[in-house]
């Protein structure tokens, strides 16, 4: 018969931790300095901060070079404060 209060209490404990955080998993980063990583794969997480213990996201798997452009050139055309156009 399965045990069902062990069950419950590592979803109990899962939560607590996701609700409550910090909850560090993978690697500790060093963000008092800039992080720079040597190839593409190096960079893939789980990261949280070696100070606070505070998660870091993670990119996406896949990034849309296309979007990321146009969404960078549609916050660059949105007027300013003070009424002065983007560049």
């Amino acid at each position: 018969m399965p045990d069902f209060h062990q069950a419950r209490e590592r979803m109990q404990d899962a939560l607590a931790q996701e609700l409550a955080g910090p909850k560090p998993l993978g690697k500790p980063l060093d963000l008092t300095k800039p992080v720079v990583f040597t190839t593409w794969e190096e960079s893939w997480g789980p990261w949280y901060d070696a100070a606070t213990g505070e998660e870091q996201q993670a990119l996406p798997d896949k990034l849309d070079s296309d979007k990321l452009m146009r969404d960078l050139q549609d916050f660059l055309r949105k007027p300013r404060e003070g009424g002065e156009e983007g560049r």
